[in-house]
């Protein structure tokens, strides 16, 4: 139960995140994400954002402004990006990698909102449509449109998950939706 504690005195919330899967066969994918977090305290205005990266994951178009209490807005730069090598020896060859988003002058009560494009060519690789963390989540939106020749499998632990089946002249498409509108931290019930 501490841990659930301290879920509650986070350095910071993510008050808006969206991600637009288009699986385009059995073996590509795009991705569209967009996340908005809001710096609580000093301690938050450490904020990174981290995405591994391999030989079946590209990221590309990475964006980013932040937003100061002053309501002063500011792009980040190419410098507050980083590509950045994993390895878990010196011995070991890996082509696992980390882009490593690192806002510079992030002050509390700022918003930091990121925007990056993601191609996977294994669909091993597909982000997750996650609706609870260690920070609170005030709004959080996941689609999937596929084909209806791709086997796309997927699960749901509450009401929030909603399937729309929609039918277009040129292909069948399934989106998958699902958002919410409160926190996912619910004392009542304990942690997620």
């Amino acid at each position: 139960m501490l841990w659930c504690a301290a879920a509650f005195a986070s350095d910071y919330e993510i008050t808006d995140s969206s991600i637009i899967i288009n699986v385009q066969s059995n073996a590509f994918a795009t991705e569209h994400h967009r996340e908005t977090v809001r710096i609580l305290t000093e301690n938050g205005a450490n904020y990174q954002k981290v995405l591994p990266v391999n030989s079946y994951i590209q990221v590309k178009n990475i964006a980013g402004t932040v937003i100061y209490p002053n309501k002063k807005t500011e792009r980040i730069d190419k410098e507050d990006i980083a590509e950045l090598p994993i390895s878990e020896s010196a011995e070991m060859m890996s082509d696992l990698k980390a882009v490593a988003i690192v806002p510079a002058w992030l002050t509390k009560g700022s918003s930091f909102t990121v925007e990056y494009d993601r191609n996977v060519t294994s669909l091993l690789y597909l982000s997750s449509c996650i609706y609870a963390a260690n920070v609170p989540i005030k709004r959080s939106v996941c689609t999937i449109t596929y084909p209806s020749n791709v086997p796309i499998k997927y699960r749901g632990q509450d009401d929030h998950v909603k399937v729309i089946n929609l039918q277009t002249e040129t292909a069948p498409l399934f989106p998958l939706k699902a958002s919410t509108g409160k926190n996912f931290i619910n004392p009542k019930k304990g942690c997620f």
